[in-house]
């Protein structure tokens, strides 16, 4: 089993009158526990279609503190799977 680290673009927030919510806005991050790399990215194809930006093996080198990423879901091998 392996656990990989997939980035999320910047998801714009907006308030009931249109006007956009900058403190609302944020990039985030998926842990994803799977067999294999390729595994790891059939998961998110099947949560995420193409919404997601790039993968890596930790949070260090995804950028997580240093970007401030917030953490949106962890997905499991297994859990999720028909």
């Amino acid at each position: 089993m392996i656990r990989q680290i997939f980035t999320l673009p910047i998801r714009r927030r907006f308030t009931a009158d249109g006007i956009e919510d900058p403190d609302a806005n944020h990039a985030g991050y998926v842990v994803v526990e799977a067999d294999n790399y390729e595994h790891a990215r059939e998961l998110m194809w099947a949560r995420f279609g193409n919404g997601w930006a790039f993968q890596y093996p930790d949070e260090e080198r995804a950028g997580v503190e240093r970007w401030g990423l917030v953490l949106v879901e962890t997905l499991k091998a297994g859990e999720r799977e028909a």
